[in-house]
Formats: structure tokens, C-alpha cells, sequence
């Protein structure tokens, strides 16, 4: 998809110009390939930010499931053993539920972020190549901007390394691919700084001056100064005489993927490689995940250290700590996997209390202390579970008005 929104007065214009009579060296192909192959990544970063937030979203609903699940078997439990496991549970999915919305909130930021740099720039560059080439064509041996990809010194052919005027921009979620020859923890590699002024066709070119210091009113540039061009990728010098073209220099940055200070292509680099640090979840992916996630991050036993503790359970000699780990041993075997048994035991729960046949009209009023304080806390979470749905509901419509992503994005989410 090619952006007519940043070339439908430039291009036009410029085209005006192509029979002008040619001035300077042609730009070489080789080079201006490696911008083509920079803009075909970014062109992948929106695709990415969906991706990443819709898998966000995707865990908000995953880690309110799981939270509602232990609220649910609180209500099942049929002694104070059960009660607490699954209090303590309910306490960390609800912790899970809260996380995640927040690394959602964070990612819709950087994904915003990202995607409008890199389409712009993609954009610039696009636009830059489609030039090159429209100026170009017709040109035979007498005159053009843009030399073949394999010889300096002949026009260029219309070669796939050189297909980047007619960029897609997909807006469904896909992932992108960090190809470390584009982008790496140091920079954008691609950008070395190299010439990218022929050397095999001189007098060519409409973009540089034909003589003297002062341009003809009918060339491109009346300046002599340095302009940079293609959303900073390349830096062009059209004086008679002291003529240059050389790519950015952008690969050599200080740090591992940080934040570096300076000019657009920096700022590009940094909010896209704050997109590829983000980790779209927290807890897990499905309710499943949240639950398996809650035993092997050790928080559940944490919880429920913390729970015996305010309880002021009889330990008959043993720890806090202890008593939490027989209360998990109770309920999981030691072997196995003790995330997909946790599970098993909240679904099986779920269906018994949603079927009505533990608790009946009433029951609330026949629990012990500790049930009812487990109660109680499930009441609470169930009030912050709404309101995380209703953050998510928020989220979803701010996802909605990402650039471009329309609906086929929101059907993939």
C-alpha cells in the first residue's frame, strides 16, 4: 500500500522535473536496496503491536477467568484446608488480574508509539524510492537518479531489492521478525554511513547541481547545504564540485536495546525496541496458565504463609511456612504437574458450585470464622474483578483506534 497521504503534492511536482538536463551522478542501487529493506521491517511493526496487545487483552480475560474460578470454589470448599488453598489462590489471580492491566495500558503506549514512527518513516522511505524511480524512467543512458542493483553504472532495473515503493502495511496481528542485519541491540546495522553516490554514471542525475556554486532556478535544490532525506535515512549534498549521498550512520549506539537521545532515527530505534522488550503477559496466556503460574512461582505458598499467619492457625510445632507447604502437598501430589492438577481441582469446584450442589440458601450462614473471612475476601475480589473488566473494555476500545487496524485485526484478537 502505497502512502499517497506524504507524496500527492511531492511526487507530481517533482516529475515535473525528470526533463531537466541531467547534472550529477545517479545513486546507487545497492545502496538505496538496504533502505528498501529497512522500510519492509517497519512495515511489519504495526503488525506487531497488534499482536503483542491483542495478546494482552487476550490474558486480561485469561487472569479475570482463573480469579473468578477461585472465588467460585471458595464457595465449594468443604473444610478449612480447601478454604484457604483456594483464598490464597483467588488472592493471587487477583494480583495476576491487576499486573496484567497494567503491562496492557503500558504496551498500548508503546505500541502506538512504534507503529506511527515506523509507518512513517517506512512511508518516507517509500516515497524516496518511488521518486528515484518515476525520475528515472525513460531515462535510457541519457539521464536517471537510481543505477541497477548489480551494475554502477547502467539504470536500474525494476528488481524485487528495489519493490519498496509499493509497501503493504498489514494490520493484523502478526509477529514481527527482528532480523539482527536490520536492527540489533546496537542500532539499525543496515545504516552503516556507506556512499550511496555512483561511481559509474556521472552527469546523470537531476538531483545535484550542473555547475558553478549557485543552481539554476530550474534544479531540484537551490542550496547547496546537506539535506536529509527519506525520513533520515540518507543525506544528500547536491553542490557542483562537492557532491555526496551517504546513508545514515545509526549502528554503533551505546547499551543493549536502550534508549539513546538524538535525532528522528534514534527516536524510531527507541520506541521500537521498547515494543520488542514488551512481554504482552504476566501471569499466562489462558486461565490454565494463570493457575499453573500461581504454584510454580511459589506465590500461592507465599499467600498462604501469609494466610496461616492472620489465621493464627494451630501449627502443633511446625512454621508458617510448613503448614503451607502440607496444606499444597494435601491437595497436589508432589509428582505431575502440579499447575494443570491445581487446575483440574478449580474446574471440578466450579462445576460443583455452579451446579448447586454444595452451597444452598443459607450456607453462607452456617461457615465457620475462617470460611466466612475467605468469603469475604472473595466478595471483595469479585468487586475488583469487575472493575478490571471494565479497564479491559476501555483497553479494547483504545486497541480499536490504533492506526489503520481496522476489523480485521479485532477479529484475530
Amino acid at each position: 500500500m502505497f502512502c499517497p497521504w506524504l507524496s500527492g503534492a511531492f511526487i507530481p511536482t517533482l516529475l515535473l522535473l525528470t526533463n531537466v538536463e541531467s547534472s550529477g551522478p545517479a545513486l546507487k542501487g545497492a545502496e538505496i536496496a538496504k533502505l528498501c529493506k529497512l522500510s519492509k521491517f517497519l512495515a511489519t511493526v504495526p503488525g506487531d503491536s497488534v499482536d503483542k496487545t491483542s495478546k494482552a487483552i487476550g490474558a486480561i480475560r485469561a487472569a479475570a477467568d482463573a480469579n473468578f474460578k477461585a472465588t467460585l470454589a471458595i464457595l465449594a470448599a468443604k473444610n478449612e484446608t480447601a478454604t484457604l488453598l483456594y483464598a490464597a489462590l483467588a488472592k493471587v489471580t487477583a494480583d495476576c488480574l491487576g499486573a496484567q492491566i497494567t503491562t496492557a495500558g503500558t504496551l498500548l503506549d508503546t505500541a502506538t508509539e512504534a507503529t506511527t514512527r515506523a509507518t512513517a518513516t517506512a512511508a518516507a522511505i517509500s516515497d524516496f524510492v518511488h521518486f528515484l524511480k518515476k525520475a528515472s524512467t525513460g531515462g535510457g543512458t541519457d539521464g536517471y537518479c537510481l543505477t541497477s542493483t548489480t551494475t554502477d553504472s547502467s539504470i536500474f532495473t525494476d528488481v524485487p531489492d528495489l519493490s519498496c515503493d509499493n509497501l503493504e502495511l498489514p494490520f493484523t496481528g502478526k509477529a514481527a521478525t527482528y532480523d539482527p542485519t536490520i536492527i540489533n541491540n546496537k542500532g539499525f546495522p543496515i545504516l552503516s554511513g556507506r556512499d550511496a553516490k555512483s561511481t559509474g554514471s556521472r552527469n546523470k542525475c537531476i538531483l545535484y547541481h550542473k555547475a558553478g556554486s549557485v543552481a539554476n532556478p530550474a534544479e531540484v535544490f537551490q542550496s547547496t547545504s546537506t539535506v536529509s532525506l527519506a525520513g533520515g535515512t540518507i543525506k544528500l549534498t547536491p553542490a557542483n564540485g562537492g557532491t555526496a549521498a551517504t546513508l545514515a550512520t545509526e549502528n554503533n549506539y551505546d547499551g543493549e536495546w536502550d534508549e539513546q537521545a538524538g535525532d528522528k532515527i534514534k527516536e524510531l530505534y527507541n520506541a521500537i525496541s521498547k515494543l520488542k522488550k514488551e512481554t504482552p503477559t504476566v501471569c499466562g496466556s489462558s486461565p490454565a496458565e494463570v493457575l499453573k503460574y500461581a504454584v510454580t512461582s511459589n506465590k500461592l505458598h507465599t499467600e498462604l504463609e501469609a494466610l496461616v499467619k492472620k489465621l493464627k492457625m494451630q501449627l502443633n510445632g511446625k512454621t508458617e511456612a510448613e503448614a503451607a507447604t502440607n496444606i499444597i502437598n494435601s491437595f497436589l501430589k508432589t509428582d505431575g504437574d502440579k499447575g494443570e492438577q491445581l487446575a483440574a481441582i478449580i474446574n471440578t469446584a466450579q462445576t460443583t458450585i455452579i451446579d448447586g450442589e454444595t452451597v444452598g440458601e443459607g450456607a453462607l450462614d452456617k461457615l465457620d470464622t475462617t470460611a466466612k473471612l475467605s468469603a469475604a475476601l472473595a466478595i471483595d475480589q469479585e468487586t475488583a474483578r469487575t472493575s478490571a473488566l471494565h479497564q479491559q473494555t476501555q483497553l479494547e476500545a483504545a486497541r480499536a483506534k490504533l492506526p489503520c487496524e481496522g476489523e480485521e485485526a479485532k477479529k484475530n484478537a
